[in-house]
């Protein structure tokens, strides 16, 4: 998730290009390299539905006229507080999950 949040601000700075080993610009174009991290920070959105289809991200690699989304800032934070409050929770719940294990004969 750290990354995320690098790359995420990193690409919101304009400085998305530090990403990008110097191998891999030497056979690419920025445009192009620009159009992939932009289209792989959409894909690891927090909120499943604001991710694009995978006909759209074709399309968008593809021709590169499609317009993009904004991603939106990671959620690492709110996240984390989350699952804090659940702890919290978790030592009056009673365990109620059996493993079943099934074999043939």
């Amino acid at each position: 998730m750290i990354q995320f949040i690098q790359a995420w601000s990193l690409w919101r700075e304009g400085l998305a290009k530090d990403l990008v080993d110097p191998s891999v610009s030497e056979s690419c174009s920025d445009e192009e390299v620009l159009c992939c991290i932009h289209v792989g920070l959409l894909c690891v959105q927090d909120d499943p539905d604001a991710r694009p289809p995978m006909s759209a991200i074709l399309t968008t690699l593809e021709s590169r006229s499609t317009p993009l989304a904004t991603p939106d800032k990671p959620l690492y934070f709110s996240r984390r507080n989350k699952v804090a409050k659940r702890a919290d929770y978790s030592q009056d719940s009673v365990d109620t999950e059996t493993l079943t294990v099934v074999e043939g004969r």
